[in-house]
């Protein structure tokens, strides 16, 4: 869930409780620094909130749609994107 440490998600779900938001993201922050240490390493992600393309943005390798992967598991096919039928 890594949407979570997103500024605009923490701002939402916690508000001032937790200080103030961070000058710069936190994945824009580690994510350069972890690659530089280890250029192999790659981040995935599982997302809600069709935050996916954001993570992405900020430097993940990979994402996937918490809902999509839900849907799939459970067979709701009903909920499913017509392109994966």
């Amino acid at each position: 869930m890594a949407m979570l440490l997103l500024n605009s998600v923490f701002v939402r779900t916690w508000g001032s409780r937790a200080g103030s938001t961070p000058p710069t993201e936190y994945w824009v922050d580690v994510i350069p620094a972890i690659k530089h240490a280890y250029p192999d390493f790659r981040f995935i992600a599982e997302a809600y909130w069709d935050l996916e393309w954001e993570l992405q943005q900020k430097g993940f390798d990979f994402c996937y749609d918490k809902r999509l992967y839900d849907r799939l598991e459970h067979d709701n096919r009903k909920h499913s994107p017509s392109s994966l039928r």
